[in-house]
Order: C-alpha cells, then structure tokens, then sequence
C-alpha cells in the first residue's frame, strides 16, 4: 500500500523515473541513487530516441546499462506502460513517480495511486496541451495535447 504524501520520507522510499528527455531524469535518478534512496528509471522508445540515451551523458553506460535501469524498446511507444503491467508495478512498488519530458506527461494518467511529479522542460507544459484548440493539427497531435492537458490535473507537482 503507498503511503499518504506526507509520508514520503523514510528508509523505504521508492522513486521511479518514467521519460528522460534530454536525459535529465538519468542524471536525477543516479543522483538521488548516490545518497542511498532507491530509484529506477523506465525508458519508453520515442520518435526521436537520440534525446534520451544515457549513454550521451555517462560514457560509463556503453556496455549496457545498470539494473535500476530498465529499457522498453519494443517498438510500441508507451503501449508497455499503458497495457501491461508495468504502470501496475510501478504504482504498487513505488511511493513516488517522477516524470519528464512529454513522454512521461503522456504516462502521468497511468499512475492511479502514487503521487506523480513532472519536471517542466519546455513546451510539454506551456504549448502541447493548447494544441487540441489548432485544427489544422493532425487529430494524432490533437489526441496527444488532450491527454496532456488531462494528465496536467492528474500531476501533483510540476
């Protein structure tokens, strides 16, 4: 059972990362790894997977990454997350999930039980999910910029 927010601290703290634009939740996570919390961080696959390789920022990470880190590259973009039973996992296991990135607002709905805080980069907070006002979008940007825009009020910090 995940604790109330207020409960957060504690020997027992579990963390997951899901998204990485621009690799900012592997540095996070690594960080926070160094000062004894336990943490892990999800990669989802993207259109454009060259922002988020950690192997950019820690050449350590050639040979293959760490077991915190776990990789879903099966060519399904989030479809792991949203069907399987890793959202499942992640909100049982965890009492935090940081997100990041427009891949990890997209995810932020997936989470029902744990608390969820993303970390603003960009456009993912102030322009994506103003998108489903522009029809001359392509009703796939327009589906996206709802979901953000719903997953916003699901977020509990940014």
């Amino acid at each position: 059972m995940n604790p109330l927010p207020g409960e957060l601290n504690g020997p027992s703290m579990r963390i997951a990362f899901v998204g990485n634009q621009d690799n900012n939740a592997y540095r996070l996570c690594k960080w926070i790894r160094q000062r004894d919390i336990d943490a892990e961080l999800y990669l989802f696959p993207r259109e454009n997977p060259t922002r988020s390789r950690p192997e950019q920022v820690d050449p350590d990470l050639a040979d293959g990454y760490p077991s915190w880190v776990r990789q879903y590259d099966d060519n399904v973009g989030l479809w792991p997350l949203k069907r399987g039973p890793v959202a499942r996992r992640i909100d049982n296991e965890h009492q935090l999930v940081v997100t990041s990135g427009a891949t990890g607002l997209l995810a932020a709905g997936y989470f029902k039980h744990t608390p969820v805080v993303h970390i603003a980069l960009g456009s993912e907070v102030s322009q994506y999910p103003l998108w489903v006002w522009r029809w001359r979008l392509s009703l796939k940007w327009r589906a996206a910029s709802f979901i953000m825009r719903r997953n916003l009020k699901r977020v509990a910090k940014i």
